[in-house]
């Protein structure tokens, strides 16, 4: 009797927090994803609105200045950026190994920047063996488009802080199973300790 209680009560918990959980989780998850691609746009914004000036100069007053903004983001931010001219061509970027006149032109996210639109989303990167998560966002004077911005991250680095975002709902899960787990076994007790003393009695 008290064990029949004990699971039906722990089960009932269960099941209500699968059922409230995993669609919140998800929601959360899509939520968090959604935040992060965010922050990393108005990141690539920023570093297009401070590099803008410097595009139409010459080089090397050119060079030294995008570098300069280009090293202060990576100080504190992680990711990859790439700075392209208006024909596509690499200017700068965090990568060392990249070699500066490379054609990103034909990169769709870049051609996409370029036309004046910024795009995001996930790809697969043949060079990581992985999947990115990349924004690319186009450099502006007025409406002229100089260039664009593109900042990439491993799509581990945004899965992991995802997870790290949803363990707090993991913990209050653990805990109201536990919770639970006490008060069945409280009320199975309680419910429980006449019948023995019935069944003793009639004994």
């Amino acid at each position: 009797m008290r064990k029949r209680l004990l699971v039906a009560m722990v089960g009932l918990v269960g099941v209500v927090l699968i059922a409230h959980d995993v669609p919140l989780s998800m929601h959360l998850s899509q939520i968090e994803r959604d935040r992060l691609t965010t922050a990393i746009e108005r990141d690539a914004f920023t570093i297009g609105g401070k590099i803008s000036p410097a595009l139409p100069q010459s080089d090397p007053e050119r060079q030294s200045s995008i570098d300069a903004v280009l090293a202060e983001y990576a100080q504190t931010k992680g990711g990859t950026i790439v700075v392209v001219d208006r024909n596509g061509y690499l200017l700068s970027s965090t990568d060392a190994s990249i070699t500066i006149g490379t054609d990103y032109a034909g990169r769709p996210e870049i051609a996409t920047a370029l036309l004046g639109d910024p795009s995001s989303g996930t790809r697969l990167s043949n060079t990581l063996g992985g999947s990115l998560v990349y924004v690319a966002v186009p450099v502006l004077s007025g409406a002229e488009v100089l260039g664009a911005v593109r900042i990439t991250f491993p799509k581990t680095v945004l899965d992991k802080s995802v997870r790290d975002q949803l363990q707090g709902l993991l913990l209050a899960a653990g805990v109201s199973v536990a919770m639970a787990i006490v008060v069945a076994l409280v009320f199975a007790r309680t419910v429980s300790k006449p019948l023995d003393n019935l069944r003793a009695t009639t004994d």
